[in-house]
């Protein structure tokens, strides 16, 4: 399985795929406001052309604001249904499952800080909290090999 990593965000949205090219983890950072944009389909479509199989959404839970809850509701589920139709295998993950494995039990209040430090401690060179949240969330489906039946 290869899979393509989301996390939506109110703002922007956080991409993570490996690609044949590139050794590495590519980030990639979309607008929000373009969830339905050819822009992103295209991003999709090359993630699904590089070899992915599973895209692993995270599920956010802990809104700042009934506004945002329906942002991050809204954007998650265009998300969801553009990568369908992409004819990748959508995968929920909850928030708090990968970020105690990826950042540890003393993260309350620093989880954005800690994802940062930790997608630059696996070689990619970010400071956006969107794309370091995609390769966290990324390097945790793959040591965990999620699957469907983790839908």
């Amino acid at each position: 399985m290869k899979y393509l990593a989301i996390d939506p965000g109110v703002k922007a949205v956080g991409l993570a795929w490996r690609t044949a090219d590139w050794g590495g983890v590519r980030p990639i950072l979309v607008n929000c406001y373009q969830i339905g944009s050819t822009e992103l389909r295209e991003v999709l479509l090359h993630a699904h052309r590089s070899g992915c199989t599973h895209a692993v959404i995270e599920q956010p839970i802990g809104y700042g604001s009934v506004r945002a809850a329906f942002k991050l509701c809204e954007a998650r589920g265009r998300l969801v249904e553009a990568c369908e139709r992409t004819g990748l295998i959508v995968v929920g993950l909850h928030v708090s499952t990968w970020q105690a494995a990826m950042l540890g039990k003393d993260r309350k209040g620093r989880t954005k800080e800690l994802s940062i430090m930790s997608a630059k401690s696996l070689g990619v060179d970010t400071d956006d909290d969107n794309e370091a949240d995609a390769v966290n969330i990324l390097v945790y489906a793959e040591l965990n090999e999620l699957g469907e039946e983790d839908a």
